[in-house]
């Protein structure tokens, strides 16, 4: 575990900041996803509220459908703790499907889901928006009192873009660059600096009920690799390729439910694991992508593909080869998980060149 000093740790200066929060008086939840950072962002929380007395501790989860049956589970298991006041929400929402290239919506009505709402959910959409990036900020804001405070289990290790904001960016509260502002309230995460190293360090050592999709995962991919989340967006979609062997049953209820699963399985197994430059028959990456964005992005987004991929050559120009095909092979993967807001590109320059393209 990281240690900054004799006497304190992550995981001490992680308390020292939630007990800071709770000094505030203001209201206090946890942001929850079934994952590995939340599970020990709320059982350090559970640690400092009962240090304080506090009986409760509000844990909000968006339910986006697309879940591992494990996490469908674990999420059952925490709700039902009794020092959690659950706030289950499985609402119709905007999220983007990667698979094919346009907008899913989780718990449409009229659908047939992936399995029955939970009794205890707020079922209907009366956050007034519509996309995933919204609705967790949307939530807390109706659900809890002005100025609520949001803990959120994101960590500076995980993607350049993240680092850069959370160690660099504008004080959210005093001392705590750590966070966002929002219209209601703020998002905090008091993790920001630990590793994956401590999380299942702490998770193993207090021996913490966990979601053991972690233990499916880690047959196919590094342990540090291994992620919780919706199973369709452009971040997560790469989970899909060894879904049928990890969750058979699940495999079935999502080849039902959302387009383009099984085609998505095949681009990823059979054609983005093979690819390291462009095909023989192109003479240049350049060419290469411009026909996959014909063929593989939809029509709706291929404007939007050929403009990022102009100002990505304009940007690299005097880059050398190397560098430019990492940037290349980036671009490549966007458009085979059609990342419509290029995540992947901007997190794979900010490591390069410490800003955004």
């Amino acid at each position: 575990m990281i240690i900054y000093s004799e006497t304190l740790n992550v995981y001490e200066a992680a308390k020292q900041r939630i007990h800071k929060l709770y000094d505030t008086g203001r209201h206090i939840s946890v942001g929850f996803s079934g994952g590995k950072d939340s599970t020990v962002l709320l059982e350090v929380t559970l640690e400092v509220a009962k240090e304080r007395g506090i009986s409760k501790v509000p844990v909000l989860f968006l339910d986006q459908e697309a879940e591992y049956t494990q996490t469908v589970d674990y999420m059952r298991y925490i709700m039902n703790r009794p020092e959690v006041e659950p706030y289950w929400i499985q609402c119709p929402f905007k999220l983007w499907n990667a698979s094919a290239g346009e907008w899913f919506i989780p718990w449409e009505e009229g659908k047939v889901w992936m399995r029955e709402k939970e009794e205890i959910s707020f079922k209907e959409n009366v956050y007034h928006v519509e996309r995933f990036t919204h609705m967790l900020n949307a939530t807390a804001s109706y659900h809890f009192p002005e100025n609520y405070i949001l803990l959120g289990g994101v960590r500076a290790e995980e993607a350049p873009a993240r680092r850069m904001a959370l160690l660099y960016g504008k004080e959210v509260l005093p001392g705590m660059p750590y966070g966002s502002s929002h219209k209601k309230g703020v998002v905090i995460y008091p993790l920001y600096d630990w590793s994956y190293r401590d999380i299942w360090y702490y998770i193993f050592e207090n021996r913490c009920h966990y979601n053991k999709v972690y233990n499916l995962l880690a047959a196919h991919k590094p342990l540090r690799m291994c992620r919780v989340s919706s199973l369709i967006h452009e971040n997560a979609v790469w989970s899909i390729a060894p879904l049928q062997e990890i969750d058979s049953d699940l495999y079935a209820k999502l080849y039902a439910r959302v387009k383009n699963i099984s085609t998505t399985k095949h681009t990823l197994t059979e054609i983005h694991a093979g690819i390291q430059e462009p095909p023989n028959m192109f003479s240049s990456w350049s060419e290469y992508l411009n026909y996959l964005i014909d063929n593989i992005i939809s029509e709706n987004y291929r404007e939007r593909f050929r403009r990022k991929l102009n100002n990505l050559e304009r940007a690299i120009a005097a880059w050398n080869e190397k560098e430019k095909d990492s940037m290349y092979y980036a671009m490549f993967t966007s458009i085979c998980t059609e990342d419509i807001d290029f995540k992947y590109i901007g997190n794979t320059y900010l490591a390069k060149k410490g800003k955004m393209l």
